[in-house]
């Protein structure tokens, strides 16, 4: 046997079998990279929950001003010589901050405009496996605050609005020619198409009725995807007079559009949510995770919106709550309110608390109620929701995980949370509302902490497999040199092959055995 072994032994110490092996061996651990950390978060097979308050809102506007950086509109350009407060690039915005909301929406790596637009709309934060696909199109589908609307109306990019609307039936989508996206021109006219094209259609809904009455259906969104600003950003930088007049062009154009619905509908039904996807670095680029690409403004204004101060600034979840940036801000010192940040995702679960929808099903993110004109009843009906909806996916994926991994150990705190929810419904009844706050608060918290737990379950176990290969793959070259390349070879004494004991090698051929089956088993389901 020690013979036949040495014979294996040279076969596979020949040049050609080790090119051979190192060709398989790195290209299989290159694959791997993307088995263990590209795999898609999402899970499908939740159902919807929906709050069972009234909607704040009969419509939503959502404008998003692609690649627009937050202290290019926030800042001060000048004073005004007899007020002395400080003049904007944006006064129509800005002044309904003031009337309204305001803040800072936290953008997550990467800050390219898919995941950007993604978080904004579903609430979770880009499916990794997107990366296969160019961050273009959707490898897994997901549930998005557009696929919960009555119907959505949208005017924008080619590269943005198919994201969504191929698979939502009651989306209107309308987009301008790929011709409009040319780098080497001003943008600004990709903005006023979108404006213009709004505009149009009112005009048309004041002759048809049909379209009249389908425009003012509830739970009706309006999603405006402007692109202008970030195609100078790359073109000319964000510091260019092409990019800062660009913000004025949409500042102008949001404020015709306000009048427009506003004299249109004439009920004062619609909620305004103004924001974008990701900022703009000095060199022109987004991606990474520099301030400039992070930070975006975040404007909401009208029916359900909050118009009294809130006292308590909400604080990002590991995120700053202040920045270099802000300080020469006008509406720190001449606004009334208190700048309000949040996580980018939480804008999603914003727009589905205005219009009374079911919150987005592959949703991560927290409802921000204190962007809300709600009662405290209000708050924790629609906290006790947010909590159902994370909670619903997290019982989902443990059950799919259970179904495909052996001797598989849940998330500690499941059953935790699952008690939490069973209580809120006789606290509701009791109308102990700050105490359903706190145990919504908690099991979102934990929930979020098992989804987590669940997407990295197998990353320890995984990472072990690398390792022993990377091992056994140094082990192998360690082994063909000391064959090819010095003075000693198995074949000048092969009788000690023989004397190694028989268990070493049954030990790791069972060791290799076992979790090959393992992995064979859990990928069968």
């Amino acid at each position: 046997s020690a013979r036949l072994f040495l014979c294996f032994l040279l076969m596979i110490l020949s040049a050609r079998y080790m090119i051979f092996i190192g060709l398989v061996f790195h290209c299989l651990y290159v694959f791997s990279i993307f088995d263990i950390y590209f795999r898609s978060p999402l899970v499908h097979g939740m159902s919807p929950h929906t709050p069972s308050s009234p909607p704040f809102a009969d419509r939503l506007v959502l404008f998003v001003a692609d690649g627009l950086r937050a202290d290019k509109i926030y800042e001060k350009v000048r004073s005004d010589p007899v007020t002395k407060e400080g003049v904007t690039r944006a006064p129509f915005l800005l002044s309904k901050a003031k009337e309204g909301q305001w803040g800072v929406s936290h953008a997550h790596v990467p800050t390219e405009s898919r995941p950007g637009h993604v978080a904004l709309i579903a609430g979770f934060y880009e499916d990794v496996s997107a990366v296969t696909k160019g961050w273009k199109t959707n490898p897994v589908e997901f549930d998005s605050f557009f696929n919960q609307s009555a119907q959505c109306w949208a005017w924008g990019s080619p590269d943005i609005l198919p994201m969504f609307s191929m698979s939502i039936p009651h989306m209107y989508a309308d987009s301008y020619p790929p011709e409009f996206e040319d780098f080497a021109r001003e943008g600004s006219h990709m903005d006023t198409w979108v404006f213009e094209k709004l505009q149009e259609t009112l005009h048309l809904a004041k002759e048809n009725t049909t379209l009249y009455n389908q425009l003012r259906k509830p739970k009706t969104v309006f999603f405006l995807h402007l692109l202008g600003i970030d195609s100078n950003g790359h073109a000319y930088r964000p510091y260019s007079k092409e990019y800062l007049q660009n913000i004025a062009v949409v500042d102008s154009g949001i404020e015709q559009i306000y009048h427009l619905l506003e004299n249109f509908f004439d009920d004062g039904r619609t909620a305004y949510v103004f924001t974008a996807d990701h900022g703009m670095s000095n060199k022109g680029s987004h991606g990474d995770s520099d301030p400039t690409n992070t930070l975006t403004p975040l404007i909401t204004w009208g029916s359900g919106i909050a118009t009294e101060p809130v006292s308590n600034v909400l604080i990002p979840r590991n995120t700053p709550a202040f920045d270099d940036m802000h300080s020469n801000w006008p509406l720190n010192t001449d606004s009334p309110k208190n700048r309000l940040d949040v996580e980018q995702g939480d804008v999603a679960l914003l727009m589905s608390g205005l219009l009374g929808t079911a919150f987005p099903m592959n949703a991560v993110s927290v409802i921000p109620t204190q962007y809300l004109n709600c009662s405290k009843s209000e708050q924790a009906e629609l906290l006790f929701t947010n909590a159902q909806q994370i909670f619903e996916q997290l019982r989902r994926k443990s059950s799919l995980k259970a179904e495909s991994t052996l001797l598989f150990k849940p998330y500690s705190s499941t059953d935790s949370c699952e008690k939490k929810l069973q209580r809120i419904p006789e606290l509701m009844e009791a109308q102990e509302y700050e105490q359903v706050v706190q145990y919504a608060k908690e099991t979102i918290e934990m929930s979020l902490a098992g989804l987590h737990y669940l997407q990295t379950y197998d990353w320890a176990f995984l990472m072990s497999v690398i390792t022993l290969g990377f091992l056994g793959w140094m082990a192998y070259v360690t082994l063909f040199i000391y064959v090819k390349y010095t003075s000693q070879s198995p074949l000048s004494n092969p009788i000690d092959l023989g004397k190694v004991p028989i268990t070493n090698w049954v030990g790791l051929i069972t060791i290799y055995s076992l979790i090959a089956l393992k992995l064979f088993l859990e990928n069968a389901h």
